[in-house]
């Protein structure tokens, strides 16, 4: 897929109009904080065997989630508002902020968090709806606390127990 920088250097006018949360599924809830999860994980990891480099750490080595969470939230917070700096600091682009529906095949309303509306029309509409968990139809499962992909990131403690049903 062409990125709105490669669009609009070849001369091209755009925009973007973003619903939620800039950065998209990679930056909010996908490669970007797992990473940050990963990286946590790899630390508490080196910490635990370091014994075997000859570095000795005084106690047991623990995981203080509410801190994992919270360098999560940062690291992604600095990535969403890159990703929105850069696209309103770019020329020939401009970025709405709302939810947009079809009012035509080339027509687009945008509703603004704060009620308003802006109508705009464009030869060509690129769609990129991001993803959404697929929760699987189980006895039950709606009686029990679940997770999915992006609920999990919002931990401040590690679970007792966990479960994993599907994935890809």
């Amino acid at each position: 897929m062409t990125t709105p920088g490669r669009l609009v250097q070849s001369g091209k006018r755009m925009a973007v109009i973003e619903r939620h949360l800039f950065g998209g599924t990679c930056v909010n809830v996908g490669c970007t904080p797992t990473k940050t999860y990963v990286a946590s994980a790899r630390a508490a990891h080196v910490a635990r065997t370091a014994m075997q480099y000859g570095v000795v750490i005084g106690g047991d080595v623990r995981i203080d989630m509410a801190r994992v969470k919270s360098r999560k939230d940062e690291v992604i917070g600095g990535s969403r508002d890159g990703v929105k700096k850069w696209l309103c600091g770019t020329k020939h682009l401009t970025v709405f902020e709302g939810h947009a529906r079809f009012m035509a095949p080339h027509a687009l309303r945008i509703e603004a968090g704060d009620g308003t509306t802006r109508d705009i029309n464009a030869d060509r509409i690129f769609i990129n709806t991001g993803t959404r968990a697929a929760v699987p139809k189980l006895d039950g499962l709606e009686h029990v606390p679940y997770l999915t992909n992006s609920t999990i990131l919002e931990l401040t403690k590690v679970p007792e127990h966990l479960v994993i049903v599907g994935g890809s």
